[in-house]
């Protein structure tokens, strides 16, 4: 009678860890997408307002005023630009460190139950199941660590620092290897 609750309660905490696992990976993931859209429209707006207020001023001689409004506008687009990338950056460690918080809650009451009740499955008095129980939680920890959101293999795409940036490179003569 034992074996079968254990069974049970086994089989019901994995097919609860792969759900929740899968739930909170596709949930990291729309959020980060969300994150990231957001900030490319801001970006592009301010790409957009400074390029009009650049193209109207004419870089020519003998005119060091507009030179010195061309200098002022291009500081305040990089000013604009960092508050904006400073502030979708601490908003997307947020949202990391929640989702790998999560996820090792539910990596933890996975294993717990693995480990406990395993055992009691298969009549087993051994520890290679609190063993194993530990080196598969370990490796999920790392997963999560390295790689939030990607863990079952799919991809996020985020913007490179050449495409976020590749006009002011342009602009400024720099090269980035991505």
């Amino acid at each position: 009678m034992m074996m079968v609750k254990a069974a049970s309660i086994v089989n019901e905490s994995a097919s609860w860890y792969l759900k929740m696992k899968g739930d909170l990976e596709q949930i990291f993931t729309q959020d980060k997408i969300a994150l990231t859209t957001a900030y490319n429209k801001k970006t592009s707006a301010i790409t957009k307002k400074y390029n009009a207020l650049l193209n109207k001023l004419e870089d020519g001689e003998g005119k060091g005023e507009e030179e010195e409004e061309m200098e002022r506008m291009k500081k305040a687009r990089c000013e604009e630009y960092n508050k904006e990338s400073q502030q979708y950056l601490s908003d997307l460690a947020k949202l990391t460190n929640q989702f790998a918080q999560k996820s090792e809650l539910v990596s933890r009451i996975f294993f717990r139950d693995y480990a406990n009740w395993m055992p009691v499955q298969l009549n087993d008095n051994s520890n290679r199941f609190l063993l194993d129980a530990q080196a598969k939680y370990i490796t999920d920890v790392k997963k999560i660590r390295s790689h939030p959101g990607q863990s079952n293999g799919k991809k996020i795409i985020v913007p490179t620092l050449k495409e976020r940036w590749g006009w002011a490179l342009q602009r400024s003569g720099s090269t980035v290897t991505p």
